[in-house]
């Protein structure tokens, strides 16, 4: 049968088989073809899809980095948790505020330290977690930068030592704001590193 086959498409244009034969290859074809050919097409958009959806989706998380490397280290608190604000003694600036918390601290009068520490704080960290937390991580010594006014707010940096168990040198950033004529610590971070 093959070689008749052959013969019919190697026979001369007016054989009656050719026609025959090349009148059913087309719908043979294209049933074979048509799948393959979808199948492509929808794989060729699938794949065009996914390389939008990803390069979608490394454009977000580009434009997020940045915000997420300035997020505060201390997490955000819903203002309804906070206590009473941690306010400034009065007759101190918010220098003296923050000398009085390092030197509560240093001399191990958590408690009292944790009284002069920012509402912010004090929701995220309780008391008995700070004592416990300062216990473990007594300082050696501190040093303070010049204090910053912005407007309203005053910003008081700290550099203190825990000793290189802990890293060593340590920065507490300290926000402060005038809220009824009278100063306010609103919180601080922490961050390794110097002031210099």
């Amino acid at each position: 049968i093959r070689s008749e086959g052959i013969r019919v498409l190697t026979s001369s244009a007016d054989s009656p088989l050719k026609g025959a034969v090349l009148k059913k290859i087309p719908p043979i074809v294209l049933i074979l073809i048509l799948p393959v050919l979808i199948i492509g097409v929808v794989l060729i958009f699938a794949r065009t899809q996914q390389t939008e959806d990803t390069t979608a989706s490394t454009a977000v998380d580009q434009q997020q980095q940045p915000q997420q490397q300035q997020q505060p280290s201390v997490p955000a608190v819903d203002p309804a948790e906070l206590g009473p604000p941690t306010v400034v003694a009065e007759g101190m600036s918010p220098e003296d505020h923050v000398k009085a918390y390092f030197d509560a601290y240093q001399e191990g009068r958590f408690e009292e330290a944790f009284d002069l520490a920012p509402a912010e704080n004090k929701v995220t960290q309780p008391k008995e977690e700070f004592i416990t937390t300062r216990q473990g991580m007594p300082i050696t010594e501190y040093s303070m930068g010049e204090a910053r006014d912005e407007g309203s707010s005053t910003m008081v940096d700290v550099e203190y030592d825990l000793g290189a168990s802990m890293g060593g040198s340590w920065i507490s950033s300290w926000t402060f704001e005038k809220q009824d004529e009278k100063w306010v610590a609103v919180r601080y971070k922490a961050s390794m590193g110097t002031l210099n």
